[in-house]
């Protein structure tokens, strides 16, 4: 499939799947999730595959280790996200883990109008700038910005901070 191919199916400009393709941006779980419909994919398989991940409970609970959610690395900005939310919902609300090493950056493009980001942290400090402002957020503290805008979270520290990053599209 061609890229142009790729995006007209997808709905995913040849840009951002160029981007994507040389590792030049981080792609949101929906774009990934429109990527993974063009190719007629399971979205699991863009990750790990389908492994089985969830472990079914009595009463219709999933019990899913963060082990087994799927991962999106980047050892050049140093960062870790672990997808949490179910796919149907990417797009609408994504949940992730993020752990970031000493100099690591999550840099974001400016995601669909109206969308907001909700970053807690649980561990450490980050330095989170969204336009013109910058923010130090440290352990405990939840900070709320437009996610329509470019955005960026970053270590501030010698510490690998943690945090939960909530992503919502209006």
């Amino acid at each position: 499939m061609t890229l142009e191919e790729l995006a007209r199916e997808s709905g995913v400009s040849k840009s951002v799947l160029s981007q994507v393709e040389r590792g030049a941006t981080n792609p949101t779980l929906s774009t990934l999730w429109n990527i993974a419909n063009a190719l007629s994919m399971d979205p699991a398989e863009l990750f790990e595959g389908d492994k089985g991940i969830r472990s079914k409970r009595g009463g219709g609970a999933d019990l899913i280790s963060i082990a087994q959610n799927p991962v999106i690395e980047n050892s050049k900005c140093k960062y870790h996200l672990v997808i949490l939310n179910e796919p149907q919902f990417a797009g609408v609300t994504e949940l992730y883990h993020l752990t970031l090493e000493p100099g690591g950056i999550l840099e974001s493009n400016p995601h669909a109008r109206g969308a907001k980001e909700q970053l807690t942290i649980l561990k450490g400090s980050v330095e989170v700038v969204c336009g013109d402002e910058k923010m130090r957020v440290v352990a405990g503290q939840t900070v709320r910005y437009a996610a329509d805008i470019p955005h960026s979270i970053s270590t501030t520290g010698r510490k690998s901070p943690e945090a939960l990053l909530f992503v919502t599209f209006v």
